[in-house]
């Protein structure tokens, strides 16, 4: 069996370490705005047996500096400000993501219809 947990990451530039069995999968990423905070909600196994390592992640805001050893898992933005956070996370082997803001795109057509 699986559970999905949420998670709070410090959004200040510091790391945020969270102990997760292998295998996890990071499914969702949310600036919550009641908690005016970066969080992110990881699938993983119910399994005992399942070895467990702890992860790193960081959050940075647009145009903020990124360590070279962190990837780019998700972002969040705040809906009442023009603010952008990005996750990411120091990690050798690939993570499994979702894509967390993939919204249908409306083509912008500036053609006038005659009736």
């Amino acid at each position: 069996m699986k559970v999905v947990h949420k998670f709070k990451l410090d959004s200040d530039g510091s790391t945020t370490h969270i102990k997760l069995k292998k295998g996890y999968k990071i499914v969702h990423s949310e600036y919550v705005l009641v908690e005016k905070s970066v969080c992110i909600w990881i699938e993983q196994t119910l399994s005992v047996k399942t070895e467990e390592m702890e992860v790193p992640f960081i959050v940075v805001k647009s145009g903020d500096p990124i360590p070279d050893n962190f990837k780019h898992i998700a972002s969040a933005v705040d809906g009442l400000t023009p603010e952008a956070y990005h996750i990411f996370q120091e990690r050798d082997e690939p993570v499994a993501k979702f894509n967390l803001h993939l919204r249908p795109q409306i083509p912008f057509n500036n053609h006038q219809h005659s009736a």
